[in-house]
């Protein structure tokens, strides 16, 4: 039946005319979720709206370069009252904030991946010097050339690392990234859950868990509290946008699908649940960007100087990290993943496996363009090792994060 076009009349009773008017509805109406975002729409709430901070913006702090570190804190500071971090977050940070410290830049995984790289190139070089008869001699000093080369840029590599992190684990008050964000950040940090609103907040969490519903049910599998991790964030969220009756831009470098929603791959925007459940909450809308994509709007939007370079370099740490913990979720173990994708690279493994196996190899390439399967037993055959998890069968699943 088609809706009512009749129009309010005089004569026309209060209930009678909020029926004529509950039939004006378009096709958003109710389907918000599916509205595309615009460049406006972004802009306008990170000038007008509740700016959230999610952990990962804080800890990769660490990981920028001093430049791209400068930039997002310039940003961060121009968004003033309106910039808000939930609680949970700050806990997740002070939680991880001394393993970042650690080896923020990834030295570390890079000088190891040098040294093995140098013991593969040597044993190549002796069976090359063995199959063409060539001197022994000739053999070692090149081997001497490469092996001095590598121990070089082992070396420089090292002094060109952040040694400064050291000190900055030890001491609080010479940790420049604090320093910085203590400022930026005082009264702009929300108050922890009673007791009693954080025991219900993890049971509604395993229940989200429990029925595949965002945020955060791909970490069900996490002991308690870092499952309901997510849940907590968000949770904390709601009641901050009810408060002030703002919409919401939260500000976060998890891609996973119990935050966006992904189509063939592509990340189209929030989770509709996530947009619904705000909107019932507050009425207001829900938008979310990374990293990157903040450095790129305060650019336009707040007068902020922005450097070309720190955009990239956020947008391409975002890809690198995103990845690795999608890998390490999946239940990949880190010194496998520090293989793949710091060491033979994902086209260099590919083409390995095929050389084991062709059909193998030809459908992970395939599956490499949405989600598939890599066997087990080849896996072990070329010493790519990962967590064994209890499974009817003996497979284990290609994770997204190698289709892009």
């Amino acid at each position: 039946m088609p809706a009512s076009t009749e129009k309010p009349g005089p004569d026309m009773s209060a209930q009678d005319s909020q029926r004529v008017e509950a039939t004006k509805r378009g096709i958003f109406d109710g389907f918000e979720g599916y509205r595309t975002a615009t460049r406006d729409d972004h802009i306008e709430v990170l000038r007008q709206g509740l700016v959230v901070l999610d952990t990962n913006v804080l800890l990769d702090l660490y990981r920028y370069g001093k430049q791209g570190r400068d930039d997002l804190i310039a940003a961060l500071r121009a968004i003033g009252d309106r910039l808000w971090v939930p609680n949970h977050a700050m806990v997740e940070f002070w939680r991880n904030r001394e393993g970042i410290l650690k080896d923020p830049g990834g030295t570390a995984v890079l000088v190891k991946t040098l040294g093995s790289s140098t013991e593969a190139i040597v044993k190549a070089l002796d069976l090359w010097g063995k199959q063409r008869s060539h001197p022994r001699a000739t053999v070692e000093e090149l081997t001497e050339e490469l092996t001095e080369c590598l121990d070089g840029i082992k070396d420089k590599v090292t002094q060109l690392s952040e040694e400064e992190t050291e000190t900055w684990a030890r001491d609080t008050s010479k940790d420049d990234v604090l320093l910085q964000l203590e400022d930026i950040l005082r009264g702009k940090v929300g108050d922890p859950l009673d007791e009693s609103a954080y025991e219900k907040a993890l049971v509604e969490a395993k229940r989200r868990g429990d029925n595949q519903l965002p945020p955060g049910y791909l970490d069900a599998k996490k002991p308690e509290p870092e499952s309901a991790g997510d849940y907590l964030v968000w949770g904390q969220l709601l009641v901050e946008a009810s408060r002030r009756n703002l919409d919401v831009l939260f500000i976060t470098r998890d891609a996973k699908e119990d935050w966006v929603r992904k189509e063939a791959g592509e990340i189209r925007g929030p989770r509709i649940e996530l947009i619904n459940e705000l909107r019932a909450r507050t009425g207001r809308n829900f938008y979310l960007r990374t990293p990157a994509q903040l450095l790129a709007l305060a650019k336009d939007s707040l007068n902020v100087s922005i450097h070309k370079d720190s955009v990239e370099n956020a947008n391409r740490l975002s890809r690198e990290l995103t990845a690795r913990e999608s890998l390490v979720s999946q239940g990949w173990t880190h010194s496998a993943v520090d293989k793949i994708l710091q060491g033979e690279g994902w086209d260099s493994f590919l083409s390995k496996l095929y050389g084991l196996d062709p059909i193998a190899g030809t459908a992970l390439k395939l599956a490499s363009l949405a989600e598939g399967w890599i066997d087990v037993r080849l896996m072990e055959e070329m010493g790519v090792w990962y967590q064994r998890r209890p499974a009817p069968v003996d497979r284990f699943h290609h994770p997204e994060p190698f289709s892009a």
